[in-house]
C-alpha cells in the first residue's frame, strides 16, 4: 500500500514538471501580451530587427532576401498602426535599404532599385542628408557587420 502511494506520488510530481515545463512559455507569452502589450511589442520588433541585421554568412542571397522581407513587413504593419513613429520610419528605410544591398548580391537589380528609392523616400522625409545608393549601402553593411561580431 505504501509503494503504490510513493509510486503515485512520484508519478503525480514528474506529470506536474513535465506539463509546467511546456506550458510555462506559452503562458508568460500570453501574459506578456495582456499585461505588457507595448514591452511585447518591443520584444517581437527586436527579434525582427536582429533578423533584418544578423544574417549567416553561408546563407543563399535568396534565402536572406526572404528573411530580410519578412522583417520588413512586420515593421511595416507597425509602421502602419503608428505612422509619427519616426523610429519606426527609419527602420523602415534602412530595411529597405539592407533588402535592396542583398537584391544587388543576388543580382535582382530591378528590384534593388526599387528598394533603393523607397528607402530614398523613407529616410529623406526624415531629414537625412546622404541618402545614396552608395551611402544607405555602406551604412546596411556596417550595421550587419556589428551585428555578426
Amino acid at each position: 500500500m505504501r509503494m503504490k502511494l510513493l509510486i503515485s506520488i512520484c508519478l503525480s510530481v514528474v506529470l506536474g514538471l513535465t506539463t509546467g515545463y511546456f506550458l510555462a512559455p506559452i503562458a508568460s507569452v500570453a501574459y506578456m501580451q495582456s499585461a505588457h502589450p507595448d514591452l511585447f511589442g518591443a520584444y517581437i520588433f527586436f527579434l525582427a530587427d536582429n533578423f533584418a541585421f544578423c544574417l549567416r554568412q553561408n546563407e543563399p542571397p535568396t534565402k536572406s532576401i526572404e528573411t530580410v522581407t519578412k522583417s520588413l513587413d512586420d515593421i511595416q504593419t507597425w509602421h502602419a498602426k503608428d505612422p509619427k513613429n519616426r523610429y519606426l520610419a527609419q527602420e523602415t528605410g534602412l530595411v529597405e535599404a539592407q533588402r535592396a544591398r542583398l537584391e544587388l548580391k543576388g543580382g535582382q537589380t530591378a528590384q534593388a532599385e526599387q528598394d533603393i528609392r523607397d528607402s530614398q523616400r523613407e529616410l529623406t522625409a526624415l531629414g537625412w542628408k546622404d541618402v545614396t545608393q552608395n551611402h544607405l549601402i555602406k551604412v546596411t553593411a556596417q550595421v550587419t557587420s556589428e551585428y555578426s561580431h
